[in-house]
């Protein structure tokens, strides 16, 4: 999730469109006013998987009794809300993946006050219905097979 939080400041620092002043210091150069250039705009997609069987960080919300497991969950989708809404202030553009472990701990912890923050939407509709073209929900689903 660091890495994401870095990359969404990235994208904040990166959407203004200022106009820089790109007038010469020099005193022998004619006085010809200022000029300028606009700056090009840089259009982000963010593409976020969060692949709970073999990565650690992603597998620390399964970990512990029920309780423990709500918590991390919450604490969790807590951040996720917080980018999505980070992503959308910036204008950019965010594809979140999930794997079907995650998308279990949804429909698990989503109810009551939990989803008041969603505008009493379940995480995954939230970020469906919210931005429609700006934030999508790609569900995985990978089996192990065996030989």
């Amino acid at each position: 999730m660091k890495g994401l939080w870095a990359l969404v400041l990235l994208i904040v620092a990166c959407t203004d469109s200022d106009v820089i002043d790109t007038t010469p210091d020099t005193a022998d150069t004619a006085d010809t006013g200022p000029t300028s250039t606009s700056l090009s705009k840089v259009y982000v997609t963010l593409v976020s998987h969060n692949e709970s069987l073999f990565n650690e960080p992603c597998n620390r919300i399964f970990e512990g009794n029920e309780l423990m497991q709500q918590s991390k969950y919450i604490a969790n989708r807590s951040a996720v809300v917080q980018a999505a809404q980070m992503v959308m202030e910036a204008g950019a553009a965010w594809d979140f993946q999930s794997d079907w472990r995650y998308l279990e701990r949804v429909a698990a912890h989503d109810t009551g006050s939990v989803i008041e923050d969603t505008d009493n939407k379940n995480l995954v509709q939230w970020l469906s219905e919210t931005a429609p073209g700006t934030l999508t929900v790609d569900a995985q689903h990978r089996q192990l097979h065996q030989r």
